[in-house]
């Protein structure tokens, strides 16, 4: 009888243990369920953080790298990255022009690409009672922007000075009048021809050069400004008179950095030199 009741209680208490075991192992198995979530999370973080980082310093070093580098569209500045650019120069009232390069000079490391012409699209310039439509012809130059202190060394040492050379910022007014670049992106000699109300003029061997400037006291902005003349012109009353061959031309500021007024004149106070057919 005591060996029945062993038995008895023994398989109760093994029945109990299996009764206990199921639940234990559900807990166990939710436990660890969760702790294999909770590491995909981790893991899953540690993936997105990494990626953010990559992306943030990526972001950051293309901004420094563009501080550091300024790029600008044609007449707003930008670039001393060793790119080459299209730097546009406008001559307004001209139905044509062209330019055979001659000479140049551009900053150590950057492109240069030689010198264009085309015939824009017309300016239309509102007076009281009718639209005026204003012919347009542009200079390319294809060069990288980059300014330095040699271009405009060599600029000054073929032969530009503040008698003959006018520079074309938008504040040109402020200007004190024996201003010459300090710095330039680039210049080009070129020997230059255009037509100016149906007549055509050649005005031999002209420079033009392209330097930088920044404007406002907060928040800078280069600006890309251009410089004009020749050794038959004279610089006077915010342009430059040149000596072409039939008659004296005045390329007139017009409170731009990039575009100038071309009309004939019929006399000049000052003596110019003589024209000259460029070689």
């Amino acid at each position: 009888f005591a060996v029945l009741v062993r038995r008895r209680e023994r398989g109760r208490d093994e029945e109990e243990g299996r009764r206990c075991s199921c639940p234990v192992s559900a807990v166990s198995a939710l436990l660890e369920h969760f702790a294999m979530l909770q590491r995909s999370m981790v893991l899953g973080a540690v993936i997105t953080l990494t990626v953010v980082a990559i992306v943030t310093l990526t972001v950051f070093a293309t901004r420094f790298a563009t501080i550091a580098n300024p790029i600008g569209p044609g007449n707003l500045a930008r670039g001393a990255a060793s790119t080459l650019r299209h730097n546009d120069f406008e001559l307004w009232n001209v139905t044509g022009v062209s330019a055979r390069e001659l000479a140049h000079d551009v900053t150590s490391g950057q492109p240069f690409g030689g010198v264009s012409t085309a015939r824009g699209p017309d300016r239309l310039d509102p007076p009281r009672h009718a639209p005026i439509h204003t012919p347009v012809s542009i200079l390319t130059v294809l060069a990288g922007r980059k300014a330095s202190e040699p271009p405009a060394i060599s600029f000054i040492e073929n032969g530009m000075s503040s008698d003959n050379a006018f520079g074309m910022r938008q504040d040109y007014k402020t200007l004190p009048p024996d201003s010459l670049p300090a710095r330039l992106n680039f210049w080009v000699r070129v020997h230059l021809k255009l037509e100016h109300a149906g007549e055509q003029h050649d005005c031999g061997a002209m420079m033009l050069g392209q330097g930088s400037y920044r404007t406002g006291s907060v928040r800078q902005t280069i600006k890309n400004d251009w410089w004009i003349g020749g050794k038959g012109c004279y610089t006077w009353h915010g342009g430059v008179f040149c000596q072409c061959d039939k008659a004296i031309l005045f390329f007139g500021g017009v409170e731009s950095t990039h575009a100038m007024w071309v009309s004939v004149v019929s006399s000049f106070d000052f003596p110019l030199p003589p024209f000259e057919p460029a070689n």
